[in-house]
Parts: structure tokens; C-alpha cells; sequence
């Protein structure tokens, strides 16, 4: 026993060994962290640009004093409406909810894996159109600004009417704008640990159409959504527009997925006098999960003024077929 002892001693053959053993597995386990960082660091999570859960969402709308805790818990994604932009190409913010308590919820909802999302522009919104160079720069410091102060989890570009012409160099030249901004921003959370998430709400005017299918050809890897709007159209959705729409937007920017697909609608309030009834909204849905699988969620515009007085009757209707029959849902990674 001594002498198996004595083998192990303080500078003995045995002991250098096991020291020189020990040494090469504690450098092979930390370069192998070092070379595969997603076991150092969740980077699926930080980096990612998706959105892994079917979602209930909508517009809450900064005009309204509704804030997010007055929203029922279906609701797992929230686009906040709007950040507009100034005729000096400089982001403006304002809001009617309490400050305090609008920051509270943000955050009250991400701990909960639900994202807030601040939208840019809306009708008549946007002043001066994104660009690269001073204008982009002006975007990203103002819009960086707003989302470090309230924590929201992303941005949606919602850039509609006239600042968008029927002229090729001006839709390229904002497609252009909206994709370095959104890259300068992705770029910059990532770098942060931070996941962000960016999305885009187009809608059938041929311009904007055209604008927004380059921007998303541009950022396809860090587009989190398309969240097209099913509504103010020259006429009301049914089963085929709305299939043949995500299945044109597949062909024109080749590789989006269903899964960076949402279908939004309007109840009330259509600028056309449409109307798309919640029947028609559930059938829809249910169309498009056999056909085309994998569609992301589906939202309202919007939660503070046709929602919220009214009982909130979209998540009452369409919840039950979104997430099952025990109308739970899910969090968002």
C-alpha cells in the first residue's frame, strides 16, 4: 500500500502524468468553448432573428392611455404605434400612457417572453423617407435612443402613403435606408447580448409593395417578419388573396419562409369601408394552417380604439383557434 502510495507522490512520474492529463483536458474543454460559442452563450437566442411561437398580436396605438397591463394575456406580441419622423429626418416619440408605467410593462412583458415592438411611421408618419448616410444616421441614433430608454424588443417598419413614389431610384433608395438601419441596430444589440428582433408591415399599394420586397430581399437574415396588412385594400381579404400574397412574396424574395409570415386585419375603421368579420378572420387562419403551415400569428390594427372599448373582442374570437381549445399562450423566445 506504501509503495502504490509513493507512486502518487509530489513530483513522482504517476503524479506529472496525471497533472499533464488534467492540463491538456481543462485547454481542450475551454478551446472547444471558445471555438463553439453557443455552448459558452446562448447565441441562438441573442442572435437569432426569428420568432419560435405562434403569436396573438396587435397595434397599441400611443394615442390611446391604454397600456399594456390593460391588455388581456393572449396577446404575445404588441407592435407600439408610432415613432414618426420629422421634416428634418429626426425620430419623434410621444405617448399618452403614463411614462413610468409604459416602461414598466415593456420590461413586465419581455420577462415574460412577450415582445413590445416600437413601430416606425404609420399614415403620414414619416417626414423625410430612410437613406443611407446623414438620414440613416439620424434613424439609427434616434431610434437606438427610444429603445434603450423604454426597452422595447425591436423595431417594425410601417412607412406608408406619398413618401414612398412610383419612381425605381427613390424605392431603392428607401429599401437601401431601411436595410442599413435595421442591420446598424441588429448589429448593435447582438453585440450586446441583447436579442432584437426586426419586422416590416407592407400592404397592396404596388410602390410600397415594390419597396418593401427589396428591403426584405436585402434583410432577409436578420428578418424576424412580414406582418402584411389585410386591410385599406381595394378589396376585402379572402382565402386565395391571401395565399396568393405570401405565395408571390416567396417567389419575389427568394428564400422567406412561412414561418417570417403574419396576417394582420382590421375590423373597424376600414378606409375603404370594408369590413372583415371575426368569422371570416378564424377561417382564414385555419385556411391558411392546413395550406400553407407554419404562418407565424395574426394581429389587429387596432387594440386602443377598436379593441380595448369593446371587450377586446378580437383575442376572444380568434384566440381559441390560434392556440387551442385551452386558449394559453405561449411565450416568445
Amino acid at each position: 500500500m506504501a509503495q502504490f502510495i509513493n507512486m502518487f507522490r509530489p513530483g513522482s512520474r504517476a503524479a506529472k502524468a496525471i497533472a499533464l492529463v488534467c492540463t491538456v483536458l481543462l485547454v481542450s474543454f475551454l478551446g472547444y468553448r471558445l471555438m463553439n460559442p453557443s455552448q459558452a452563450l446562448n447565441t441562438q437566442t441573442l442572435n437569432s432573428s426569428k420568432i419560435n411561437q405562434t403569436f396573438l398580436g396587435g397595434y397599441l396605438e400611443s394615442w390611446q392611455d391604454v397600456l399594456p397591463r390593460d391588455i388581456p394575456e393572449s396577446y404575445n406580441l404588441i407592435w407600439f404605434a408610432f415613432a414618426t419622423v420629422d421634416g428634418n429626418g429626426e425620430i419623434q416619440f410621444s405617448h399618452k400612457q403614463d411614462k413610468d408605467k409604459l416602461i414598466e410593462d415593456i420590461a413586465a412583458f419581455k420577462a415574460s417572453g412577450k415582445p413590445v415592438i416600437l413601430s416606425i411611421g404609420g399614415s403620414e408618419g414619416v417626414k423625410v423617407a430612410p437613406a443611407k448616410g446623414e438620414i440613416a444616421d439620424k434613424y439609427y441614433n434616434g431610434l437606438r435612443a427610444i429603445v434603450d430608454e423604454y426597452g422595447f424588443s425591436g423595431i417594425d417598419w410601417d412607412i406608408e402613403g406619398e413618401i414612398i413614389p412610383f419612381d425605381d431610384k427613390s424605392m431603392d433608395s428607401i429599401a437601401g435606408g431601411m436595410t442599413d438601419i435595421s442591420y446598424r441596430l441588429k448589429d448593435h444589440y447582438t453585440a450586446n447580448n441583447q436579442p432584437f428582433l426586426i419586422t416590416m408591415a407592407p400592404y397592396g399599394a404596388p410602390q410600397v409593395i415594390d419597396t418593401y420586397q427589396q428591403a426584405a430581399r436585402d434583410m432577409l437574415p436578420i428578418l424576424s417578419m412580414v406582418n402584411f396588412q389585410y386591410y385599406n385594400d381595394l378589396e376585402p381579404p379572402t382565402y386565395e388573396s391571401v395565399r396568393d400574397t405570401l405565395d408571390s412574396w416567396k417567389r419575389l424574395v427568394p428564400g422567406l419562409q412561412n414561418e417570417q409570415w403574419s396576417i394582420g386585419f382590421m375590423q373597424k375603421d376600414n378606409q375603404q369601408g370594408y369590413v372583415t368579420e371575426y368569422t371570416k378572420m378564424r377561417e382564414i387562419w385555419t385556411d391558411l394552417q392546413e395550406t400553407r403551415p407554419g404562418i407565424l400569428g395574426i394581429w389587429t390594427w387596432s387594440i386602443g380604439t377598436a379593441e380595448a372599448p369593446n371587450g377586446f373582442p378580437f383575442q376572444s374570437e380568434l384566440a381559441p383557434v390560434v392556440f387551442g381549445a385551452n386558449n394559453s399562450s405561449n411565450a416568445l423566445q
